[in-house]
């Protein structure tokens, strides 16, 4: 009933209670953009952007093998330069030696089979 009879003191617990909400809304803001802030710095995406290329090298790696082993599905095969060795930080001295390492235990297998 107090209310009803002071008009100027509801008036004034609305306004405050209206300025205390955006107050608080602006603090909450404020936080989780500061929150936002440290989440997105260059070492989180420098770290990332690492993990990825390092993902890609391997998926390389494992193309490259295929494609010399000859386990490759195409119907051609697609000619490797030296600059996908380096990118692959492979040497085609040592991709050829892995590949008669396969070729010999593959021909060790099919020997022993026979």
């Amino acid at each position: 009933m107090g209310y009803k009879r002071n008009w100027t003191l509801m008036c004034l617990l609305v306004i405050f209670s209206f300025f205390t909400t955006i107050y608080l809304l602006n603090l909450f803001i404020g936080l989780l953009s500061m929150a936002i802030e440290n989440t997105n710095n260059d070492e989180s995406f420098l770290k990332l952007k690492g993990e990825i290329l390092e993902a890609s090298i391997d998926e390389l790696q494992k193309f490259i093998n295929k494609v010399q082993t000859g386990t490759y599905e195409k119907a051609s095969n697609p000619k490797l330069s030296s600059p996908i060795f380096k990118i692959a930080k492979m040497n085609e001295e040592t991709v050829n030696i892995k590949i008669k390492k396969k070729l010999i235990i593959k021909l060790i297998m099919l020997t022993k089979n026979c």
